[in-house]
């Protein structure tokens, strides 16, 4: 399995605030186009707030992909 495969299939052990941390941990890695960062920041730390208020909110891989028709 390639390592990429690999990592995804360990984040889906993590629970939703493990993931939560991750994902803002990889929003700090990846480079932000100029002109889009302030609108992408933004709403980015606006739906971390909004899971961080009611982690009740947050959604499994699996849901996502059945509520796009791929699953």
């Amino acid at each position: 399995m390639k390592l990429v495969e690999q990592i995804e299939q360990d984040m889906l052990t993590l629970s939703v605030p493990e993931r939560m941390r991750l994902l803002e941990r990889l929003g700090e890695l990846v480079p932000v186009p100029e002109g889009e960062e302030q609108d992408s920041v933004a709403e980015a730390k606006r739906r971390l707030a909004e899971m961080q208020a009611d982690p009740s909110i947050a959604m499994s891989w699996e849901e996502i992909k059945t509520q796009l028709g791929r699953g």
